[in-house]
């Protein structure tokens, strides 16, 4: 469970660069979920940076699957940046603005994949920006590893059930 060790940061003009995060990560002014009433406020054009830290306990290397935002929320843009313990960087691209072929994940824009060799830990920091501000609260904002297999075998089955459904209709 990664959600403890989980910390925010308001880039306000959202034209900071990844080296800038990284730096504010390092400088500690990264906070906790609890400080960002300010999602509130529509007016705000913020740029949102997740940062995660996270180790492989596995015996093998492991791809995680993680949902950046919940099942309702979607963000226009998420770039992840991934910085590994041998301080490599992988960078990645999502969200409902890329076309849907681009998308790391076939079933939600939000979905993305950290792979990590066993016993290594990576930081990853998120840039979230979402250009309709007004239907984000501060429980919108969250981070889960999901079982993307599972994931992925419900929503074709859902799919499958609804065009069966309106095959029968029509």
């Amino acid at each position: 469970n990664v959600r403890p060790y989980i910390k925010f940061y308001e880039d306000l003009e959202s034209n900071l660069s990844y080296a800038d995060v990284l730096m504010s990560y390092v400088q500690g002014e990264f906070k906790g979920h609890s400080l960002h009433d300010s999602l509130y406020n529509p007016s705000q054009k913020s740029t949102w940076w997740m940062a995660v830290p996270l180790k492989s306990n596995s015996s093998v290397w492991k791809e995680y699957w993680f949902n950046a935002g919940g099942e309702f929320l979607v963000w226009d843009s998420i770039n992840i940046y991934t910085l590994y313990s041998d301080k490599s960087v992988q960078e990645q691209r999502t969200g409902r603005m890329m076309a849907r072929s681009e998308w790391k994940a076939p079933v939600h824009p939000n979905y993305f994949s950290v792979r990590l060799e066993p016993g290594d830990s990576a930081l990853v920091l998120l840039a979230m920006t979402n250009y309709d501000k007004a239907h984000l609260t501060p429980d919108q904002l969250y981070f889960e590893a999901i079982d993307f297999q599972k994931e992925l075998q419900a929503n074709l089955t859902e799919r499958f059930t609804v065009g069966l459904f309106l095959g029968i209709l029509s």
